[in-house]
């Protein structure tokens, strides 16, 4: 396979475009049937597709704005904050300090300026309920955190990426959290 050479500045550009027009369209929560006829409208616009058609044959246009630009695109918008102590200093009201960040289940333990400490976990709206269970399998399986339940806050940390999500469902999230003593936070 022949590797398609773009200037760097070109692709930027191209990409940004098909970045914007991609978050107008709401392409993350469109079908296949209407993502298909944006696709179209990408591959006949004179500044992507038309642009892109100088740099490699018609037919690897549309092939590559699926592969090149929107998979990496949704990985871009889906990823979830690795960075959350302004989230937990708005949840919490005081200043925290990362201890510890698992990257496979994006669970991190925190310590509050009060000498508390903070488990928290990274979720989208649409799993909430996997980032829950992870959340106390971590706890549960964590050595001397049970001990310090007193001591101990749970938060788990919302995401609605490029997914609207309103106030009624966010409440009786946040209630169910509640039940069980873990503070919601949508971010």
């Amino acid at each position: 396979m022949s590797r398609i050479l773009i200037p760097i500045e070109i692709r930027q550009h191209i990409s940004d475009l098909v970045f914007k027009k991609a978050d107008e369209h709401g392409y993350l929560e469109k079908d296949r049937t209407e993502n298909g006829q944006f696709m179209e409208s990408l591959i006949h616009n004179a500044d992507i597709g038309g642009r892109l058609n100088t740099f490699m044959p018609s037919a690897k246009v549309k092939t590559y704005i699926k592969d090149a630009i929107l998979n990496r695109y949704a990985k871009v918008r889906r990823t979830l904050p690795k960075e959350i102590d302004s989230h937990i200093k708005l949840a919490y009201e005081v200043e925290s300090n990362e201890i510890e960040f698992d990257s496979q289940t994006g669970i991190s333990l925190h310590r509050l300026s009060t000498g508390e400490y903070v488990v928290a976990a990274r979720t989208r709206h649409l799993k909430w309920e996997t980032g829950l269970r992870k959340l106390l399998l971590f706890v549960a399986g964590k050595q001397g955190l049970i001990e310090m339940r007193t001591q101990l806050n749970l938060l788990l940390v919302i995401v609605d990426t490029n997914h609207v999500v309103n106030s009624s469902d966010k409440r009786l999230v946040n209630q169910a959290l509640a039940l069980a003593d873990i503070k919601g936070l949508w971010v």
